[in-house]
């Protein structure tokens, strides 16, 4: 076990492009837990919900293809993450135990667990500069034992937060002198925030998006504050006013 630990530990430590880093990581935390599958993610910091994630054994991705579609826009917006100590520290802790009072965590992970044949989760998120930049999710078997990987996987979480922290130091240094324009390049948003960008500039409200899109108007809410923080502007006005949204958009 002790050997398995070490190759996830190497696995995290290995600077290589971001999907092979995650799978590698991910298939070598399989092999040192135990665990049914899993999922590994890598997100802008602090930007869980424009995460993207490598899952192995890789057919298992639909369940978490549903967590990132499902569940994690319900839990960001019920600020699950800020309630939870060990989500900010890179703790690993048990998802299900920071239940938000009203069951919804519960409600949507329980019936993917129980269709992926899984009955205990871990999860430890990765910190660079103090904020989360990606995370590992393992889905266990059984619920027997696992509080003996949380030390393990803590130290896997480290050396992962440390590699991503010099990968974001390294990608600053490269952007160094580029133009600060304060006209920014829509390029700065997601397809999907640039979607929602597009739409409030017509003038629709978060709950018309929301009902365009097939979305809930609370990550309707959330997609839009980072607009707002990507593009430096501060109101719906400015949006309607940038020429380059109410471009036509090829199909």
């Amino acid at each position: 076990m002790k050997t398995s630990w070490n190759s996830a530990k190497r696995a995290a430590a290995k600077v290589t492009a971001a999907g092979p880093w995650r799978m590698r990581l991910a298939r070598s935390l399989v092999e040192a837990s135990g665990a049914r599958f899993v999922g590994v993610y890598t997100c802008p910091p602090g930007e869980i919900l424009d995460g993207v994630h490598s899952v192995y054994p890789e057919d298992m991705d639909d369940i978490l293809a549903r967590v990132s579609r499902e569940v994690l826009p319900r839990i960001a917006w019920t600020r699950h993450g800020e309630r939870n100590p060990d989500a900010q520290s890179g703790r690993p802790y048990f998802p299900l135990d920071y239940e938000n009072g009203d069951g919804t965590l519960r409600s949507l992970l329980g019936p993917l667990m129980e269709s992926a044949g899984v009955q205990e989760m871990i999860h430890a998120s990765f910190l660079a500069e103090g904020k989360v930049v990606g995370g590992a999710a393992l889905w266990l078997p059984k619920k027997r034992g696992a509080n003996a990987l949380l030390d393990p996987l803590a130290e896997v979480a480290q050396v992962a937060g440390d590699t991503l922290e010099r990968a974001i130091a390294l990608a600053r240094g490269c952007a160094q002198g580029v133009s600060t324009d304060p006209i920014l390049p829509l390029e700065v948003l997601t397809a999907r925030e640039l979607q929602i960008a597009r739409l409030a500039a017509r003038g629709l409200t978060d709950v018309n998006i929301a009902l365009t899109l097939g979305i809930s108007e609370q990550t309707v809410g959330a997609h839009m504050r980072r607009i707002f923080l990507k593009l430096r502007i501060n109101s719906r006005l400015q949006l309607a006013q940038d020429a380059r949204l109410h471009r036509p958009v090829a199909n």
